[in-house]
């Protein structure tokens, strides 16, 4: 699977397309759009050449489930580790144990584009130092391991392996929703 985020240093808004590599199958192209600080966050998919819109709870519906996160998170242990240089930068290194395994990531204090809204409260867990926040407010995650103590099945490691520069522009007024194409 290939993840690719499209970052702006101006903007809380990000997109995420999901590329999922399975021989024999065709899943269209998929594009997520949230702007936490506007409430959006959508799904953008083309199958078989219909382009479909579907809306999803915002960042602000999910205050119920980040409350349950940091229910689930309380018992957590995070800790600073060493740092690591990954794509030329030296990212630094936490290490979170929860009952389930341990995390491992490693985050680019100075990157040039964030996930911007990491330094708000709300999306912190309540294990997590506020001045790592303050700290690593522009950082960006660049690499991920999470090592389950239950099922090896569901180990995984994410890393980012390049940043690039690209412009995106996505026209909504070409997309319906599932309602809208019923009527076709």
């Amino acid at each position: 699977t290939k993840i690719t985020y499209f970052l702006s240093p101006q903007s809380s808004a990000f997109a995420t397309k999901i590329k999922l590599e399975k021989k024999d199958m065709d899943f269209g192209q998929t594009l997520k759009v949230t702007d936490p600080s506007a409430g959006i966050n959508i799904v953008l998919m083309e199958i078989e050449g219909k382009k479909i819109m579907h809306n999803m709870p915002s960042m602000g519906d999910l205050s119920n489930e980040n409350i349950e996160a940091n229910a689930y998170l309380n018992d957590a242990t995070i800790k600073k580790i060493g740092t690591k240089k990954i794509l030329g930068f030296t990212c630094q290194g936490f290490e979170m144990q929860i009952k389930e395994g341990v995390s491992t990531v490693y985050i680019n204090p100075n990157s040039p584009v964030s996930f911007n809204q990491s330094g708000d409260p709300k999306f912190a867990s309540k294990g997590f130092d506020g001045e790592w926040l303050e700290e690593f407010k522009n950082g960006l995650m660049m690499e991920m391991t999470f090592v389950s103590s239950k099922n090896a099945k569901h180990n995984m490691k994410m890393t980012c392996v390049e940043l690039v520069k690209e412009p995106i522009t996505i026209n909504i007024s070409e997309y319906k929703s599932f309602m809208e194409m019923d009527k076709d």
